[in-house]
Formats: structure tokens, C-alpha cells, sequence
């Protein structure tokens, strides 16, 4: 494989990488979030 390939394949698997961790795996999830927010707003 040459220089450009290798390039686009790695470029390729961080954009997914990085997809990855927007959607699914993110330290704090949205619900847990509004949970506290809720809870916060309660006391």
C-alpha cells in the first residue's frame, strides 16, 4: 500500500473514532445529566 492509502485509512478510523465517543461514549450521558439538574433543582 502506499503513503496515500495508509493516510486515508487511519484518517478514516479516527473520524469513526471520534463518532464514536459523540454518540455512545461520552463520560456523562444526557439523562444522568438531567436527572441531576432535576434533583439540584428540587433541594
Amino acid at each position: 500500500p502506499s503513503m496515500d492509502s495508509y493516510i486515508r485509512l487511519i484518517s478514516c478510523y479516527l473520524i469513526e473514532y471520534a463518532e464514536d465517543w459523540e454518540t455512545s461514549r461520552c463520560y456523562i450521558r444526557k439523562d444522568i445529566l438531567q436527572h441531576i439538574l432535576a434533583r439540584r433543582k428540587a433541594a
